[in-house]
């Protein structure tokens, strides 16, 4: 597999850059049209502006968070964006397949959950191979 300089493979940043991809479009979506992500009863009703907000304003940070480690590719930085992605994306899994939501929509999560729990242990095995390299050198 190839790897960067830093231990991060391609399939991790091509990833990185499709959860950025995903959470642009569902942060303008939430801003800008809503019934695009929830139908026409959420797009008019103002009960739902401020989860709408609160949902953009989550987005947000985790692209931030996204983009700090595709310009300063770390295999911590990394890491931290598919631990909270897996967090977030097994919350709301949860949320469609317990609160009555079409299955298929519930069954599009694993794929991602998969390839998040991948990339967090192989990032873990990296930095601890890479912390007992250190220590044999010295």
């Amino acid at each position: 597999m190839t790897r960067k300089r830093n231990g991060i493979s391609w399939w991790m940043v091509a990833l990185n850059g499709v959860i950025l991809a995903i959470l642009a479009f569902k942060t303008w979506a939430c801003l800008a049209d809503p019934s695009l992500l929830f139908g026409q009863a959420a797009a008019y009703d103002p009960a739902h502006v401020g989860a709408l907000r609160e949902l953009a304003g989550r987005n947000l940070a985790m692209m931030a968070l996204g983009l700090l480690a595709w310009l300063r590719p770390s295999p911590a930085a990394y890491l931290s964006v598919f631990a909270v992605a897996f967090v977030r994306e097994t919350s709301d899994m949860g949320i469609v397949a317990f609160g009555g939501g079409p299955p298929l929509e519930a069954a599009s999560f694993p794929p991602f959950l998969l390839l998040y729990l991948l990339s967090i242990s192989r990032l873990v095995v990296f930095e601890r191979s890479s912390h007992v390299d250190d220590g044999r050198r010295q």
